[in-house]
């Protein structure tokens, strides 16, 4: 069934589509207007550009519903967002396949995320609150040569609204169940005709909906969050503008309890009874084999999740005459977080887990664009340069082996890279496209460990190094460096409809493995993809039928797979180089005027990801398996999404109202795919319903996500204690409430 429908809808985007027209009927009044994208560094049509691009405005923002940033993933083919096993607000992203399980700065994502032009190199803390944003742009495929390393799999843009020359005030607030409050304010000033000044403030306040029926405490998985923006622009001449920003977030919550399963129950009940944590391991493990979809037995009752984010950037723009423009985009950026988790779930002190970790990160980028030959070539050059300071530090209570364990890490790394790029138009109606990139990382660690009165058999470095058997002392450094490239071809058809060709190589930055209590402390070489796509984007019937559609094939090498393990009691997360793979897939995404009051949009995705090779060896045996066969982890074969909106004029406004639904195919919870680690296909029914005032000032909604009350997860971690113990982290489950705007523009 699930084929079928796939097929059906990518037959809408190519032969099959116009005869049938889709059910358009048409009628004059509502288009679908022209979106414009950054996808390869100047502003153009999301119709022109030969990339795989998903671009939502703020209007479209708010109808959907997007509050966060996970929320994303519901709207764009072949995309997942998800939080991470360590906590709410750690950012993974999977696009076409590709993403990074391990969020921590030893490694890299796969999917590059940039906030307002600056380049976030880090995702701990990145699954935040937005407010006063102005567009999202979600570009799928190897973005490296614009973008740079760890582009792998796409990369995300989120622009935030700039100032502007009008008066603007804008208050609202949301309330509904788990006890949610939330409310913002922001506030547009033209001080004169050279500077505008805009600010916005957002509060949110919720209860959570996660219970530790050990402790008895409730109300994990809880928010309470305040995120901010203050923004200058300055037109300093007629050709030259300065944008100044500063945004913050700080959140305090009690953090995620993941839901324990597996076999792996009993022994870890019966570690925790012998040693006090639990005095039933028997009771415990029936309760624990029907626990509820958000419950967990968690032994610690003080956990939290505690989140400072503080960032400042500034773009300077400048017509430089003779068609060139410069662009000088600079960002530092740091953030703290501090937690406390349960990462088993059990009242067996396992994976209790202090960790508080820190990271600031500063990032340089000048390019300057061009055209030239009467407008028919257009260029961009540019060098970047990005560097990175952070700190891991964790202390594992084991009282397993009646001791503690801490290690402290301090990485470093920098990235440097010059890039081109250009696209010449050969004829009116075919257009080519090349780009070059050269990278070079700089990559340096150094890990202590410490364990109390037990010696760290495990310890792999120089002696000089180690000033006492209970101390581990290790320092790493490496430096890779490769070449991004790709070549496309756009041929249009007519004004309104054009196909393209893309072959694109991209990379991920290596790392190092930092167990080094347990002595993996080796490095990891770079992931590498090389790809194919092919594309159609079309607007037809006076623009009230859009269809873009793409195939890509993927040729993967050197993947980077992460698996945990338990060795003498510490908890680690081993990287390695395991394998090739092929990933090819379609995509589809489509929205119709089917009248002048309804739309309709769809989008659908087919990822079909297996491997040519995964030569695992474990860590802890070192004994080599096959595993090509496994599937990928964390990867739906299929996922599909429609949303019909209706709007009609009512007395003194507008009401519309939108039903959407959202559906993503089985995916494994583990690289290993332990058996029962795997999440079963499921389905979101998400609306909202909202008035106008005919000036447009009133806005009154409501809203409702996840209004079936379906019980999913989204991300998982395996403990291997002798048989898996499975940790599941649930999605969220219904919520609902009511939310107004208002709106004044004007002198």
């Amino acid at each position: 069934m699930q084929r079928i429908a796939l097929g059906a809808v990518l037959c809408l985007s190519f032969t099959c589509l116009v005869p049938l027209g889709f059910g358009v009927r048409v009628a004059h009044g509502a288009v679908i207007e022209e979106i414009l994208v950054t996808a390869r560094k100047r502003e153009e049509s999301v119709q022109d550009v030969p990339v795989a691009v998903t671009a939502l405005d703020a209007t479209e923002l708010e109808w959907q519903g997007v509050v966060g940033v996970e929320d994303l993933v519901v709207f764009a083919p072949n995309v997942r967002v998800s939080n991470s096993s360590r906590g709410q607000v750690d950012a993974n992203f999977n696009i076409r396949g590709r993403g990074t399980a391990d969020v921590t700065p030893v490694f890299d994502p796969s999917v590059g995320l940039y906030l307002d032009d600056v380049y976030v190199g880090r995702t701990q803390g990145a699954l935040l609150n937005l407010v006063d944003i102005a567009s999202v742009q979600i570009m799928r495929g190897p973005q490296g040569t614009l973008f740079g390393r760890n582009n792998i799999g796409g990369a995300v843009l989120i622009n935030s609204r700039e100032p502007t020359d009008v008066w603007e005030i804008e208050v609202g607030g949301r309330a509904g169940n788990l006890d949610l409050l939330a409310g913002h304010a922001i506030v547009n000033v033209p001080v004169n005709e050279r500077l505008a000044l805009r600010g916005s403030y957002q509060r949110s306040d919720r209860d959570g909906y996660e219970d530790n029926l050990f402790t008895g405490k409730k109300g994990f998985a809880d928010e309470d969050e305040q995120t901010w923006r203050v923004a200058a622009r300055i037109d300093v001449t007629d050709s030259l503008e300065i944008l100044l920003q500063h945004d913050g977030t700080r959140r305090d919550s009690k953090g995620t309890l993941p839901n324990p399963q597996g076999p792996g129950i009993p022994i870890a009940l019966a570690i925790g009874a012998a040693f006090g944590t639990n005095n039933d391991p028997a009771g415990l493990a029936a309760v624990a084999n029907s626990l509820g979809h958000h419950e967990a037995l968690g032994d610690i009752d003080t956990q939290f999740e505690d989140l400072e984010v503080d960032g400042y950037s500034g773009r300077l723009t400048w017509d430089m005459g003779g068609a060139m423009t410069l662009v000088l985009v600079g960002g530092y950026r740091e953030h703290e977080i501090d937690r406390l988790v349960d990462q088993d779930g059990l009242p067996s002190p396992i994976a209790n887990t202090r960790m508080p970790n820190s990271a600031e990160q500063a990032y340089v980028e000048a390019r300057v664009n061009g055209s030239a030959i009467s407008d028919r070539l257009e260029w961009v050059v540019g060098i970047n340069w990005f560097d990175e300071d952070a700190e891991i530090n964790v202390h594992q209570n084991l009282e397993t082996l009646g001791r503690e364990s801490y290690s402290f890490t301090e990485v470093n790394n920098s990235s440097a890279a010059v890039f081109a790029h250009a696209t010449y138009q050969f004829t009116p109606k075919f257009s080519g496209a090349a780009g070059l990139r050269y990278t070079e990382d700089d990559r340096e660690i150094v890990s202590w460990g410490f364990r109390g009165t037990q010696e760290i058999a495990g310890c792999v470095v120089n002696p000089s190094l180690r000033p006492a058997p209970t101390i581990c002392l290790a320092e790493n450094d490496e430096t890779f460096d490769y070449v991004s490239w790709e070549v496309s071809g756009a041929y249009a058809f007519s004004d309104a409809l054009m196909a393209y060709g893309r072959l694109a190589k991209g990379f991920k930055s290596g790392g190092f493995n930092a167990s080094v209590q347990t002595g993996f402390f080796n490095p990891f070489e770079p992931e590498e993809v090389l790809e194919w796509e092919l594309g159609v984007k079309g607007d037809f019937f006076g623009r009230r039928l859009r269809t873009n559609a793409a195939v890509f094939l993927s040729d993967y090498s050197e993947l980077q797979r992460q698996v945990i393990r338990v060795i003498e009691g510490t908890n680690s997360v081993f990287t390695s180089n395991a394998g090739d793979a092929t990933i090819w897939g379609m995509e589809l995404e489509a929205t119709a005027y089917l009248s002048d009051s309804l739309m309709l949009r769809v989008a659908a995705g087919y990822t079909d990801a297996e491997y040519d090779k995964f030569d695992f060896v474990d860590p802890v045996t070192m004994m080599a398996e096959d595993l090509s066969d496994n599937d990928f982890a964390l990867v739906p074969k299929y996922n599909y999404s429609a949303t019909v909106r209706y709007e009609i004029p009512v007395p003194m406004g507008l009401f519309g109202a939108q039903v959407s639904w959202s559906y993503e195919d089985d995916y494994e919870l583990g690289v290993e795919n332990v058996a029962g680690f795997k999440q079963s296909g499921f389905g979101l029914l998400n609306a909202r319903a909202a008035y106008t005032s005919s000036d447009l000032r009133w806005e009154v909604a409501v809203f409702g996500s996840n209004l079936l009350d379906k019980e999913y997860s989204v991300f998982g971690s395996n403990f291997p204690i002798g048989a898996p113990l499975l940790m599941f982290n649930q999605g969220a489950p219904r919520m609902y409430g009511l939310e107004f705007r208002y709106r004044h523009n004007g002198s």
